[in-house]
């Protein structure tokens, strides 16, 4: 390691060098444009220090962005958004339906699906001509926590009691998929036994350029956690209220409204929704 290079630390505990690079990358994808990304990232690279985390630098970045441009500042915050949707976690569980609605499937949220031996309650059904996915969505309000081999090998179970009950009815016409679906990591046991049992298994960056992000990027759906323009008891009562993507909002302005977001607010709001959205 060069004297020069920084240490942060990550959610899991691990040490890595700080980069830049990674930075204003992360920042592009988010939808800064170059010159924005690479003065938020210099601006970054300039303030940390050793021994700061990843959440350090994820801070300083948001701040700076949200200063700039409100729409790409929420967009970055994904991670913390998503993670913003505890405690229950059926927000979650709402929010990969709508994804694999957008994807064209035709989706389920909290299914009682008959097994074999007993009855299953699963997050997320989703089905279409040549494929039928029972999903559980592992939601964790810490990145630190990871989803780890126990859930697999539960979800796994379940998935064999109810495809023996679906072949005692004959209805074997369609592919049928466990998945495991979590907005953290996955220990390497979740993932090796996931495989190895023929499961799909999706976290927060794995697989590598297939994680949960780049579904949700895919999609273009953002949720109402990301938004800068509303206080987290605002977010809340929008959750509260099944009011989960922000492409919902529009269609919500006199629940908005009662939550005591006046003209001028409503407006700002709005504003940062079509930005995010991209409209």
């Amino acid at each position: 390691m060069s004297k020069n290079e920084i240490l942060i630390t990550k959610a899991s505990g691990d040490v890595a060098v700080f980069s830049q690079e990674k930075v204003e990358k992360s920042l592009r994808r988010s939808g800064a444009h170059p010159a924005l990304a690479r003065k938020v990232a210099e601006k970054v690279a300039s303030s940390i220090a050793s021994g700061m985390s990843t959440q350090d630098i994820y801070e300083l970045a948001f701040s700076l962005l949200k200063e700039e441009e409100r729409p790409v500042a929420a967009r970055y915050s994904l991670k913390k958004a998503i993670t913003a949707f505890g405690p229950t976690g059926f927000p979650f569980e709402k929010f990969m339906g709508e994804i694999f609605s957008r994807k064209g499937f035709e989706t389920k949220i909290g299914v009682v699906v008959e097994g074999g031996c007993v009855s299953h309650e699963v997050d997320v059904v989703a089905q279409n001509k040549q494929k039928h996915y029972f999903m559980e969505c592992k939601f964790h309000s810490s990145q630190a926590i990871a989803t780890d081999v126990k859930v697999a090998l539960y979800v796994h179970s379940r998935f064999l009691d109810i495809i023996a009950r679906i072949e005692e009815q004959g209805s074997c016409h369609v592919i049928h998929k466990a998945w495991v679906i979590t907005n953290t990591r996955l220990t390497g046991d979740a993932i090796k036994y996931g495989e190895c049992a023929g499961m799909k298994v999706i976290g927060w960056k794995y697989p590598k350029g297939r994680g949960v992000e780049v579904l949700i990027e895919e999609t273009g759906l953002h949720p109402v956690t990301c938004l800068t323009s509303i206080n987290d008891k605002e977010k809340k009562g929008l959750l509260e209220n099944d009011i989960v993507l922000c492409q919902d909002i529009p269609k919500r302005i006199d629940f908005l409204k009662s939550l005591g977001i006046d003209d001028e607010r409503l407006e700002i709001l709005l504003e940062e929704v079509r930005g995010v959205c991209g409209e």
